[in-house]
């Protein structure tokens, strides 16, 4: 608990990092600013400076809806007298937590490296970014998925975070089952993602690789997931 309560108030400040370095930057910004960029980095939509507010605001939001989600948990784990389903809630809040905070040091740490660069291709004229920003992305993506995929077989039953359907959710031996097996492909497949757009020079291609091993993932788990459901239930067992 003690560890989840100090994730949460570093997820809490960097979520509100954008909007203290959105005021401190927004006299030096131009008026037009890179909005949103192509996978080659080049920007395919300009805006005013003006709608990086509501960008702001959609960090802080994000951080309220985890942190609402995460006190859900811990309520839960506080009213019930089976310790088994205590850990479980615990476990579930700890991962959302995780995931959030995960989440919000990448878009933060994007936000505070893409709007200076945004600064200069207005100031120099340019419309394509002088980084590699969709190796950043896939690389980021990599790492959340190997963190998603290790604290996915410690949750329970849910409606927020791991494989969530009406199979899964059956019974505890459901949704134990299927997690641990997605988890194992959403590893392999973080790990892939890093080498790949280490290794390929060609990061497009990395992308749509990942992308489409992504989509793999959903399907073989889903699939997996039904095969774990009818064993449940051809072998007498309740939902529960």
């Amino acid at each position: 608990m003690k560890n989840n309560k100090i994730l949460k108030i570093l997820m809490w400040v960097f979520a509100i990092i954008p909007a203290i370095y959105t005021a401190v930057m927004y006299r030096s910004m131009p008026d037009t600013m890179p909005m949103h960029f192509g996978i080659d980095g080049t920007v395919d939509r300009w805006g005013s400076k003006s709608q990086l507010i509501l960008l702001v605001a959609v960090f802080l939001l994000a951080a309220t809806v985890i942190t609402f989600n995460v006190i859900s948990f811990e309520k839960k784990a506080e009213k019930t007298d089976d310790e088994k389903a205590k850990a479980g809630y615990l476990n579930n809040a700890l991962v959302t937590t995780i995931i959030g905070f995960t989440v919000m040091v990448f878009t933060t740490v994007a936000y505070v490296l893409i709007i200076p660069e945004g600064i200069k291709m207005v100031s120099e004229g340019r419309d394509v970014i002088s980084f590699d920003i969709t190796k950043i992305v896939f690389v980021a993506m990599g790492i959340l998925f190997i963190i998603i995929g290790n604290y996915m077989p410690k949750t329970r039953r849910n409606s927020v975070v791991g494989i969530r359907c009406k199979w899964t959710r059956y019974n505890d031996a459901t949704w134990s089952k299927s997690n641990r097996f997605a988890s194992y492909l959403t590893v392999a497949v973080g790990v892939i993602a890093i080498v790949l757009s280490l290794t390929i020079s060609d990061v497009m291609m990395a992308g749509l690789i990942t992308v489409a091993l992504t989509a793999v993932i959903c399907i073989t788990s889903l699939v997996y997931a039904h095969k774990i459901y009818v064993e449940e239930v051809n072998s007498g067992k309740d939902r529960d």
